[in-house]
């Protein structure tokens, strides 16, 4: 079908890195041409897709050496055949199954066939091949497999194959209610998995020999610059191949999703996908030069290492400008030839053209003021709380009141009140929080002995996230707040080394039930156990870099680490008796729900806690303050919005559990117990969902005569705020408490003391190290001491690492940055 004229103006694209074209693209055009002859995409009747005028026009090998200008000439052949082969893959299925013909089973079949042609142990047998996808796929397997290590290949292939079944959990969805437009966070999660991103990324480190280490390639760091690398470029794709997708009947576009969801014309819902994806493209910015340096500090790498790294961003970065420009060449496979719009680029046209449009538009750099402009200890006052859509229902655990004197029993023992200048609470805030009333509701059918100690890990949990809001991200106290954290995982730790002794009532607390929740568990399960708690943490560490920025979150980026700060999968781990089989859990269905479950929790605290955040904490990881900023509206419709998203996760919930666990247990095969596991966990998710929700809305804990019996914790050392000022504080902090600064007489660092991270921004642990021989007063902020552990960092300008050690040791690739 020939594409109609978009309805809507292209806007501004931001894209910050200059777009260069290969200069071997001539020899990839013939060669690539030549291959899909050879293998049969081209010039054969037996499942064609394409002709040669078709094929000419999407310029795969020009896509390719827009995206990896620097591959070799050998290299770029391999990288586009694989784009012809990924493309032709995908049209195919669109085309066998898609248009008029959604048999699920018939798709299920071809994808397990098509993955079964890459073996991640290549002495594997494989079938033989009996189509050109199959043909194609075995010549790119073994010219691509071998060079590369195992690991690679299973990353590979997990992600072509995540990428291959969220496509047919789309057909099977379109299969049962064609008119159903998803929400936006479950839009985001799915475009990022079929999109193939994860798959291209994998090409990039393939290009360029540059393959992440892998003890750092599941860090935070790492992991943040691929999502951003996949939804950059897949929602920017939402709005070029818009019109693309209406003409084919398409309804998985973002720009269809914003428009449904904020109810809003056409131009508006553009202009917030484009929003969004500069918002991203802001936050690789942010990791690339503030959290990736002291990652691989951490992690001890050397300059091969390291330089390899910096190769494969830096490779993210020219594939995301590459694409750009390929995409928005006139008469390629988004825009006709005969658009007379005008490039969405303003300046020079034409690839390698690009370095000399870079700079922000006003509605750019609008987004980027507004993400570091934000003042704390606003007083905002009372907002009226929505009416929340809350389908399920939860009861309350007959051993309530056992648990509430149970549990403040045991609070005065670990500490966490009644003793003076060192517990946090006192008696009126353990009975405000009402943490037995948290678990009766979210645990209703937990037996005695499990909601006893759940409710006193829940006191616990409550505690510590008193603590570290008000003495540590408050006040933003970097020291005390990564020393805190730090001696929590130690406290915990899985090695053999010496355990420290707990010194306040935070760590008392936490040793007491590690003790008793890991007892009875595997080694597998209590290092499962210890994994969550460390993603908490890690979560905490990134709210406390962002606080000492005051740099507001990307919206992404904090939903998605909203349900690590929350706790919520740790939450659920409290009453798991017995857990489901590891591929069901791990299924898309089942981490969806899961994920709408967790969302819901955490959005309706954001809007209850709003003002207690706001007014009292000062502190800038609240849903409602991020809507506000981002979409430069007000509180009201900021609350409205975040509203109709757990409107919408609700329903995600409800529809997945309606429409998909039946053909789930279906393609499970599973009997009677195996299904009654998965719908118990349903059950939980349920009672997690309408248990916190109305704890939520019947307790005093968030209500202003509760929270302003404290004084408010306002930059209590004077100390500046402002992006780029952390040292300053810092200074000011020990300044303030008689402390010399490092660098100045302070006493050297105890030869005992472990090594700790040394890029610029870790300051804050080598302080502490370096105060571990000082008698200090039993509280929150004990200094650390033997065996510490070091947490993944980002505070600070570590940017001047990475200029530090390209002039020190690679100067001769001085152009990677």
């Amino acid at each position: 079908m020939t594409s109609s004229q978009p309805t809507f103006e292209l806007p501004d694209f931001y894209m910050p890195w200059p777009a260069r074209v290969n200069p071997n693209v001539q020899g990839a055009r013939i060669h690539c041409k030549e291959w899909a002859y050879r293998m049969g995409i081209l010039g054969s009747d037996e499942d064609a897709v394409w002709d040669e005028k078709t094929f000419d026009a999407m310029d795969f090998a020009g896509f390719a050496a827009a995206t990896h200008p620097d591959a070799p000439a050998l290299e770029l052949d391999l990288l586009s055949d694989w784009y012809v082969w990924g493309w032709f893959a995908d049209d195919y299925f669109a085309k066998t199954f898609e248009v008029g013909n959604q048999d699920v089973r018939q798709a299920r079949s071809y994808i397990d066939r098509v993955m079964s042609f890459m073996a991640t142990d290549l002495s594997t047998p494989l079938p033989e091949p009996k189509n050109p996808t199959e043909r194609a796929l075995i010549d790119l397997w073994f010219r691509s497999a071998p060079t590369m290590s195992q690991q690679w290949r299973q990353r590979f292939v997990e992600h072509y194959r995540t990428l291959s079944y969220t496509a047919l959990r789309e057909l099977f969805n379109q299969d049962k209610n064609q008119e159903r437009i998803i929400d936006p966070v479950e839009y985001v999660m799915l475009r990022r998995q079929v999109s193939g991103m994860f798959w291209s990324a994998d090409l990039v480190e393939h290009s360029l020999a540059a393959e992440i280490p892998a003890e750092i390639y599941n860090k935070r760091p790492i992991r943040v610059l691929k999502d951003i690398f996949c939804d950059s470029v897949a929602l920017r794709n939402d709005i070029i191949s818009y019109q693309k997708d209406i003409d084919e009947g398409r309804s998985n576009n973002c720009v269809m999703v914003a428009e449904h969801f904020f109810n809003t014309e056409i131009q508006d819902a553009v202009n917030f996908v484009n929003d969004l994806v500069t918002s991203r493209l802001f936050q690789f910015e942010h990791t690339m030069t503030v959290e990736l340096p002291p990652l691989l500090d951490e992690y001890g790498l050397d300059s091969e290492a390291r330089y390899r790294v910096f190769r494969y961003v830096k490779a993210l970065q020219d594939w995301m400008a590459g694409d750009l420009e390929w995409e928005t060449r006139p008469g390629g496979r988004y825009i006709p030839a005969e658009s007379k719009k005008e490039s969405p680029l303003a300046g020079p046209k034409g690839l390698g053209t690009a370095a000399a449009r870079i700079g922000l538009s006003p509605a750019a750099m609008g987004l980027r003021v507004r993400t570091y402009n934000y003042i704390p200890f606003q007083t905002v006052g009372e907002i009226p709380l929505p009416e929340f859509y809350m389908p399920f229902s939860t009861g309350l655990n007959p051993h309530l009141e056992e648990g509430r004197r149970k549990s403040k029993e045991w609070a005065y023992e670990m500490g966490l009140i009644g003793i003076p200048g060192i517990s946090f609470w006192d008696e009126q805030r353990f009975d405000a929080i009402d943490a037995a009333l948290t678990c009766a509701l979210v645990y209703p059918k937990a037996a005695k002995t499990v909601y006893e100690l759940a409710t006193k890990g829940m006191v616990w949990g409550f505690y510590l996230d008193c603590v570290f809001d008000g003495r540590y991200l408050a006040t933003r106290d970097i020291v005390g707040g990564r020393v805190f954290l730090a001696r929590l995982l130690a406290l915990i730790s899985s090695d053999s080394g010496p355990m420290l002794m707990p010194t306040n009532p935070s760590e008392r607390g936490l040793v007491y039930l590690w003790q008793r929740m890991t007892s009875c568990l595997s080694a597998e399960d209590k290092e499962e156990m210890r994994g969550l708690l460390v993603k908490i943490f890690e979560s905490w560490a990134w709210q406390l870099d962002h606080q000492a920025q005051n740099r507001i979150p990307d919206p992404i980026d904090y939903v998605e680490t909203r349900i690590k700060t929350f706790g919520f999968d740790f939450l659920m781990l409290l009453n798991q008796s017995e857990k489901m089989p590891p591929e069901l859990y791990d299924s898309q269905p089942v981490q969806s729900m899961h994920k709408a479950g967790a969302n819901v929790s955490s959005l309706v605290n954001d809007i209850v806690s709003y003002q207690k955040e706001m007014e009292s904490e000062g502190i800038l990881f609240n849903s409602v303050l991020i809507t506000q900023h981002f979409l430069d509206c007000d509180v009201a419709k900021a609350v409205e919005i975040v509203n109709n998203l757990i409107t919408a996760r609700v329903r995600e919930f409800e529809h997945i559990v309606a429409t998909e666990l039946p053909a789930l247990c279906e393609d499970f095969d599973l009997d009677t117990r195996a299904r009654e596991q998965l719908f118990e966990y349903v059950e939980q998710l349920q009672f997690m969902m309408s248990g916190m929700l109305k704890w939520h809305l019947g307790g005093s804990y968030y209500k202003e005569p509760e929270f302003k019996r404290d004084p408010s914790p306002r930059n209590l050392f004077n100390a500046p705020t402002a992006l780029g000022c952390s040292a300053a504080r810092i200074t000011s902090l020990l300044s303030s408490v008689g402390i010399p600064q490092l660098g100045t007489e302070a006493e050297p660092v105890a030869e005992t003391l472990p090594s700790l991270p040394t890029g610029l921004g870790t300051s804050a642990m080598q302080i502490a190290a370096s105060l571990a021989e000082t008698p200090q007063p039993e509280t929150e902020a004990e200094p650390v001491a033997e065996s510490l552990p070091s947490l993944p960092t980002g505070l600070g300008t570590s940017a001047m690492q990475i200029s530090s050690m390209l002039e020190t040791g690679l100067t001769h690739k001085r152009h990677l940055w």
